[in-house]
């Protein structure tokens, strides 16, 4: 036995002190999340990747990854302990061979509707026993956003009986268009049945046919979250909370139902890349998801009072086209509000928080 101690302290004195001691390679280490949006509660991974593509092997890789604030801890690998401000962190240590590869993941989720960013990874390298660590620069910047809670959905349904009734009876007696108004380039969301395929192989790019918008089935759907009209006892954030849940439900019953549909807000959404706050007409799961990750950035304030959201949505949308209000409380009686009501052509149905379904005094249609 003592045998063996000795030969096992001469093996580890000759790799921490032999001629291949200094001779080891510098890992590359990359981090990214398994997913970019997801629903509150569901699961997705972080994940952690260790390459050594030399030819000489990394004795001691240390990495510990701190989970970022709201995340929850659902599976570790590693060694779990507690960080700053009670967030847990997991840090183990490898050895990498030759051209090998390690991949360490932890399970995560969030409950919370929000944009969350993980950047909080720290890694060092050292000698074979561990007695000296050099720090490593990692670039760690992540972010995955969670989408907002589904609202009650019978509630909303019956709330929008009537503005969907109307446009399925208008797209049953026109389902296929005929009067083309012209073309125009192919975004991702028309379905391939609008594709010319004569005028795109003139163009040399995919074309779609742009319809006189009287025989198409489509609504816009206007969310206001502009809160200076409610009462200073009303819990401000819960009512926004509620809109982007409304919002949500929405934009899915209409999908459910296959009605175009084009998308107006005055809510600011945080570090939010492409079309936002306005999200042009389309249909399909890239113009769902592209919606729903603006809602999932939403913060808690505004660049645009009620009055001008309403006034933009009257003039982009067009007349004769239905609307579906989603707002905190009931709106104040302003021009732009009526303006709005009257380019829908009374068809203004009317979502808020404070009441749900509330009508208020708008007509459903």
């Amino acid at each position: 036995m003592i045998a063996f101690v000795v030969i096992l302290c001469l093996a580890a004195l000759l790799l921490e002190l032999g001629p291949l001691a200094g001779r080891t390679e510098k890992p590359e280490i990359s981090y990214r999340l398994s997913e970019k949006l997801v629903e509150p509660g569901q699961p997705f991974k972080t994940r952690i990747t260790l390459v050594n593509r030399g030819r000489f092997v990394v004795p001691f890789l240390r990495i510990r990854e701190t989970i970022p604030s709201g995340f929850r801890l659902e599976k570790a690998t590693g060694t779990v302990s507690e960080a700053s401000h009670q967030q847990p962190c997991v840090s183990s240590t490898v050895w990498l061979k030759p051209r090998e590869r390690v991949i360490r993941e932890q399970t995560v989720s969030a409950s919370k509707r929000g944009r969350y960013v993980a950047l909080d990874l720290s890694a060092s390298t050292g000698d074979f026993l561990g007695l000296r660590e050099t720090p490593m620069r990692v670039s760690a910047f992540n972010e995955v956003v969670v989408m907002p809670e589904e609202a009650p959905e019978m509630a909303i349904r019956d709330a929008l009986g009537g503005v969907l009734g109307d446009v399925s009876v208008r797209r049953f007696l026109l389902e296929d268009p005929v009067l083309t108004m012209g073309y125009r380039e192919y975004t991702g969301r028309e379905p391939m049945r609008s594709i010319s395929w004569n005028m795109t192989a003139r163009r040399g790019e995919l074309m779609v046919k742009n319809y006189d918008h009287t025989l198409e089935a489509s609504v816009s759907v206007v969310l206001d979250c502009d809160c200076s009209t409610l009462p200073p006892e009303a819990d401000k954030t819960m009512r926004l909370e509620e809109c982007l849940s409304i919002a949500r439900t929405v934009c899915r019953i209409l999908e459910e139902k296959r009605i175009k549909y084009d998308f107006y807000t005055n809510v600011r959404a945080g570090g939010m890349m492409g079309e936002w706050p306005y999200v042009s007409e389309g249909l399909g799961e890239r113009h769902f998801l592209g919606i729903m990750e603006g809602l999932g950035r939403a913060v808690y304030s505004q660049y645009l009072s009620g009055s001008a959201l309403y006034e933009r949505a009257a003039v982009g949308g067009g007349a004769g086209r239905g609307r579906i209000l989603i707002a905190p409380g009931p709106p104040a009686a302003t021009r732009e509000l009526a303006r709005l009501r009257e380019a829908a052509d009374g068809r203004l149905c009317l979502l808020t928080a404070e009441e749900l379904p509330d009508t208020g005094k708008e007509e459903a249609v």
